[in-house]
């Protein structure tokens, strides 16, 4: 076991009050983490903890590790949290064209969950319905009914919509 996951298990023991409790949160068994504090202990020549068969209770050593350790552990979940966020992190501006009946129906009432799932993206609805005013008004995706024209551009059907009088 490395050094950091002994450091963790100490972080977590300490939380916790006990090697017993620290195993059932991380799904470990108690003496792999007992073990793996006294290879850390040994490791570093210092006792981390008092052991009693009632309490675990840190040494003035124990806490300063806990507390480095502590922080150490954060900054990684934080560097790791960055590291998971980067790729669904959209950013920029992104000019849609579209027809007002389609704004209306399909995408303004969608449009709020949208936002807040892609903060960091700015939106620009323009009304637009032909393909040759695309380049003209500089839209990246122009969203409209029924099947595309044959003029070279990219299409995907991304739903069906049943039309009917009720």
């Amino acid at each position: 076991m490395d050094r950091m996951r002994r450091i963790e298990l100490l972080v977590r023991a300490a939380e916790a009050g006990s090697f017993a409790k620290a195993a059932r949160l991380l799904g470990l068994d108690p003496s792999a983490v007992s073990h793996a504090i006294a290879e850390l202990e040994k490791e570093l020549h210092l006792t981390l903890f008092y052991r009693t068969t009632r309490q675990l209770k840190l040494t003035e050593d124990g806490e300063e590790m806990y507390r480095r350790g502590a922080e150490i552990i954060h900054q990684l979940a934080d560097l790791e949290g960055a590291a998971s966020k980067a790729p669904d992190a959209l950013t920029g501006i992104l000019r849609v064209g579209m027809s007002v009946t389609m704004s209306r129906a399909i995408i303004m009432p969608r449009l709020v969950k949208f936002i807040r799932r892609y903060p960091g993206l700015r939106l620009d609805c323009l009304v637009i319905t032909q393909i040759k005013d695309m380049h003209a008004s500089g839209v990246d995706l122009l969203l409209r009914a029924g099947d595309p024209p044959e003029s070279g551009v990219i299409a995907r059907k991304l739903a069906e919509v049943k039309m009917g009088v009720y």
